[in-house]
């Protein structure tokens, strides 16, 4: 049976949850890490058909306290990929985000991004502007995009309240304006 290693796994992601859905009704076995020391442990045991599937990025290189043990951690990731690439196991990429929030080591995140680009055997994009978005700091090669859209998240998550029940629950008389922020800024 073929796997699929889900990079990084984080398995409270309803986005990631919906992904691998038919993945694993046709028989795929999807599994997946978190952090990097587990990952590395993890891909040689990837192989013929195999696919790792990395997402963010951020976990590679943004833990290291320093710019010398970010680079070491970018060396190690980089020949385990290459490794496993040997061994037949193919790399797909998901671009969710230029580089990283918070990004501490924005040449090697750029490096990363490149050498991903290099030997992803697809590369999904999540619309079709995110060539042109990351054209900043990468180039994406046509030849291996694909364009998944970013899937709805109806039915996951409960009904919201409605206005009034909100107000009521929030403790805000309807006659205050108000102005709702969802979400997470950085």
């Amino acid at each position: 049976m073929s796997r699929i290693h889900v990079f990084p796994n984080w398995r409270g992601n309803p986005y990631l949850n919906m992904l691998y859905i038919g993945a694993r009704s046709e028989g795929w076995n999807v599994d997946g890490t978190t952090q990097l020391e587990d990952l590395i442990k993890e891909l040689p045991s990837l192989g013929v058909n195999d696919i790792f599937h990395i997402h963010w990025t951020s976990p590679i290189l943004q833990s290291a306290p320093n710019r010398r043990e970010a680079r070491n951690a970018l060396t190690r990731f980089t020949k385990a990929i290459v490794a496993g690439i040997d061994r037949g196991m193919h790399v797909v990429w998901t671009v969710h985000n230029s580089i990283p929030h918070d990004v501490k080591y924005v040449d090697l995140e750029v490096g990363l991004a490149e050498f991903l680009t290099e030997v992803s055997s697809r590369i999904i994009q999540l619309s079709r502007g995110t060539k042109q978005a990351v054209s900043e700091f990468y180039d994406l090669p046509s030849a291996k995009l694909a364009t998944l859209r970013h899937a709805s998240y109806v039915g996951v998550y409960s009904e919201p309240p409605t206005q009034v029940i909100a107000r009521a629950q929030l403790g805000v008389p309807r006659s205050s304006p108000t102005i709702g922020f969802v979400g997470q800024m950085r």
